[in-house]
């Protein structure tokens, strides 16, 4: 395949430790590996990790702690930032994702305009998530504007890439090449570090976001304390996020944010990944980019029964799935105390990470890109 011109465009890149960012740096880092020539478009405080050409935004995206409106007004206002970019430059393919959905929906629909070709990458799926989270009612016209828009863009599209791999009610919406690229971990930072023996340590890091179901963290870091007082197991969040102050310190440790080159070398502290998802309609599709992280430094997962993740934990006995905060209590003292059990869900995901790392799911992208290329150039 001839060398293609990639134009990235992420509302964040690295360092930010966030999962838009990770993603887009992991397809940047598989383009720059089959001799790709790569631009990225992000905001001012991002940096390249290559030889990337980086295209900088003047405005940065909002977080979750704003209310829908100021949002809004801040993911158009940077859709028109990143549009004046695109006026300039000249590129064969772009990859665009979403969230933030508003800047994505304006640079997909200039990408048209354009008349470039380009893959519209969802990590969310928008404008479902509106209604989802209580942010827009069923029958608001706004959302029957963003579907029609959803349709005309993906139609578009050479493809859409999204993160789900059973999403398909999503995707049977639109007339599109579905690709499903999932978040997974990155292969090249993983570690063989042995885990400590003096102790149990369990983590949660990353944002903590709402989709998070802060009182089952709370209730289990407490039961273990009061159930196992003489076991050595400790229970630590790495992060931030609008739930921050919902931890208990009392049963928590709290530490500040990693970098996202950090993440797998911190990891080698501990145990079991710890992951509790509050019950709404979107979380029931979700396999969080922490969960990959914890399998791909070896490390099962204890998580509740709510979500896709939990679906692959019991297919695949690399975790504990629990209902309830006992459950889970019961679950991780069952695992401390038996090193056998622990070992052997240790071994599966072994067996089994393989085509969760990034680099498998990233080449299916570069792949198609270039078949497309190479039948119509």
């Amino acid at each position: 395949c001839k060398t293609l011109h990639i134009t990235f465009i992420s509302h964040r890149y690295v360092p930010q430790p966030t999962a838009d960012s990770v993603r887009m740096a992991s397809m940047v880092s598989c383009a720059r590996s089959r001799r790709h020539r790569i631009t990225v478009i992000s905001n001012r405080n991002a940096r390249p990790q290559h030889d990337e050409t980086f295209i900088k935004t003047y405005l940065q995206p909002p977080d979750n702690t704003h209310s829908i409106v100021h949002r809004s007004i801040k993911e158009f206002l940077l859709g028109i930032n990143i549009v004046w970019k695109m006026v300039w430059h000249k590129t064969d393919v772009y990859v665009i994702t979403s969230p933030c959905y508003i800047t994505a929906l304006i640079t997909w629909l200039f990408a048209w305009v354009q008349g470039r070709k380009f893959i519209c990458d969802i990590r969310d799926n928008y404008p479902d998530a509106l209604t989802n989270t209580g942010n827009m009612q069923h029958n608001n016209p706004i959302l029957k504007i963003f579907y029609k828009l959803n349709g005309f863009v993906f139609n578009r599209a050479l493809a859409v890439s999204y993160v789900v791999p059973d999403d398909t009610d999503f995707i049977a919406k639109y007339n599109v090449v579905p690709l499903v690229v999932s978040n997974g971990f990155d292969i090249h930072q993983t570690t063989t570090h042995k885990k400590p023996d003096d102790s149990f340590n369990i983590l949660f890091h990353g944002g903590f976001g709402r989709m998070y179901d802060m009182d089952m963290f709370n209730a289990v870091a407490e039961g273990l304390k009061h159930t196992v007082p003489h076991k050595n197991i400790t229970v630590t969040v790495i992060g931030q996020g609008i739930n921050a102050h919902k931890f208990n310190p009392d049963y928590i440790t709290i530490s500040p944010p990693i970098a996202s080159h950090e993440v797998y070398k911190t990891l080698e502290k501990y145990h079991l990944g710890m992951l509790f998802l509050t019950d709404n309609p979107s979380n029931k599709k979700c396999f969080p980019v922490k969960a990959f992280e914890y399998f791909g430094q070896n490390m099962p997962v204890v998580i509740n029964d709510n979500n896709l993740c939990a679906t692959y934990i019991k297919q695949h006995n690399t975790g504990i799935v629990a209902d309830t905060a006992a459950d889970a209590i019961q679950g991780v003292q069952h695992l401390y105390e038996n090193q056998n059990t622990y070992d052997a869900m240790v071994a599966n995901i072994k067996n089994t990470k393989q085509p969760l790392s990034r680099q498998y799911q990233n080449t299916k992208l570069l792949a198609y890109l270039e078949t497309c290329f190479k039948e119509n150039p």
